[in-house]
């Protein structure tokens, strides 16, 4: 917000990218009252009035999540171009915004990260089952972390094979500061505890990279999710997922082209639903897990 021109002399950007209300805010700072010939893009890649209402920090108002739409809505309608990040972010954002605003909305599929477009799973080497959910724990109940958790537990009870082969459920996305705060927000973490491998939130790609090439499904089970970069770097790395169907990613998997690209089966085996009865949720997510397994 204190960028001046002369930070950057003899440069005129052609066009300014922002991001969702934080940078946003900045980026349209830059670009209305700084570079006012440039043109400015504008990337969503949340939708808070989908995931507010399931994050439980405290001091949230029910409110808050309609205070960043707007925030969102307005940065849009001062944009030359909109970019949805996924298929469920274009279509909210396209229903709010086509019938009041003629800016152009159009969707961005994310590209696969080259650096595990290289791995190469050797199934004749010995593997531990580990499943692996990867989110900030802050926000356990919008995540799906009791899901997953009742979900490893299903899966050990009705496990078919060795004992010793049994499958541990990867949490990465634990804050050290609020340990006890966050567990005690997961459903169900108590009962499946011996199945658990919990760690801490890590931002380091290569750290993240090394639980996805080790794992053996990648599960995502969040309420809702604007799109879920996770899954598809695990797509990227050749290791199965599990994505909830409230997410950009999963109705991604389901539109024609991809799903005849990867087969029918196998993108609606990819996504399973995280809406009603917790108990029927979570044996269906244990099910498909199995068959992964």
């Amino acid at each position: 917000m204190l960028f001046h021109r002369a930070l950057l002399p003899d440069f005129v950007p052609e066009i300014i990218i922002g991001h969702d209300h934080i940078t946003g805010s900045s980026a349209n700072h830059v670009a209305h009252r700084i570079y006012t010939e440039s043109a400015y893009v504008h990337f969503i890649h949340t939708l808070p009035e989908e995931i507010e209402v399931y994050k439980s920090r405290g001091g949230n108002s029910v409110l808050r999540s309609a205070e960043k739409a707007e925030v969102q809505y307005q940065q849009c309608r001062n944009a030359q171009l909109v970019v949805g990040v996924g298929p469920r972010i274009h279509r909210e954002m396209s229903t709010r915004i086509a019938p009041n605003s003629n800016v152009p909305v159009v969707c961005l599929r994310p590209g696969l990260n080259r650096n595990l477009l290289s791995n190469k799973v050797d199934l004749s080497k010995p593997r531990t089952p580990y499943c692996l959910f990867m989110g900030r724990l802050e926000d356990g109940d919008l995540k799906g972390a009791g899901l997953a958790c009742r979900m490893i537990r299903m899966l050990n009870l009705d496990w078919p094979w060795q004992a010793a082969t049994r499958p541990r459920l990867i949490l990465r996305g634990f804050d050290p500061a609020n340990l006890d705060s966050e567990i005690a927000g997961i459903g169900g973490i108590e009962d499946a505890k011996q199945y658990l491998v919990p760690r801490p939130y890590a931002p380091d790609s290569e750290t993240i990279a090394n639980d996805i090439r080790s794992s053996c499904v990648i599960i995502m089970p969040s309420k809702r999710e604007g799109f879920g970069l996770v899954a598809l770097e695990g797509i990227a790395a050749g290791i199965p997922v599990l994505v909830t169907a409230e997410s950009g990613m999963g109705e991604m998997l389901l539109q024609n082209d991809v799903a005849t690209a990867i087969g029918q089966s196998v993108a609606e085996g990819c996504v399973a639903d995280v809406d009603g009865d917790i108990e029927k949720i979570g044996k269906e997510w244990a099910t498909r897990a199995q068959k992964i397994f």
